[in-house]
């Protein structure tokens, strides 16, 4: 069964290091207040738009943009793992990451959307667990959250595209109204 949340659940999720990583949102729900939210609480917002990353190349190219990759940033998916799970160059309270119109997002690429929820949802524990080793890239545990905005008749399918690669059930959310 899938969880689902309410809007004003969803806004204390985000300031938490917890499940679900993933939050699949029903595009009649957007323009609520959510960035002013992330900016009030020290939570780095970002936005891809899904027309924009279509494929796979496209998609590193809009992340680089976006999370301003150092420019080593080897446009493959090993580089972008490791950058996301940096991010010491963009210092920050916690991670809000907005995909917008995801069922655009790598259509042509399709394979390669299932390693980007993967991706993400390994991402998100990964930053929840914090980093205690005695260096200096020690941190906390951070809050790190994926919306994916979709259309009403879009959310069944983006579900079980969510099924099908493999995302444990607990990781990922539905918010309703």
């Amino acid at each position: 069964m899938t969880l689902s949340f309410k809007f004003n659940e969803l806004q204390s999720l985000l300031l938490q290091p917890v499940p679900p990583w993933l939050v699949v949102c029903s595009a009649s729900q957007e323009g609520r207040p959510l960035r002013a939210h992330y900016d009030a609480s020290g939570l780095l917002f970002r936005e891809i738009e899904g027309r924009r990353a279509r494929r796979l190349d496209d998609m590193f190219s809009e992340f680089a943009r976006e999370f301003l990759f150092p420019d080593y940033f080897g446009r493959n998916w090993s580089a972008f793992d490791e950058c996301m799970a940096d991010l010491g160059w963009l210092s920050s309270n916690g991670y809000v990451l907005e995909m917008n119109d995801f069922s655009r997002f790598l259509e042509l690429d399709s394979i390669e959307r299932d390693t980007f929820l993967r991706t993400m949802a390994s991402l998100a524990i990964e930053w929840s667990q914090g980093v205690s080793e005695g260096a200096e890239w020690d941190r906390p545990p951070v809050p790190f959250h994926t919306l994916l905005w979709v259309s009403d008749d879009e959310l069944p399918g983006i579900l079980g595209l969510l099924e099908g690669c493999a995302i444990n059930v607990n990781d990922y959310a539905v918010l309703v109204s």
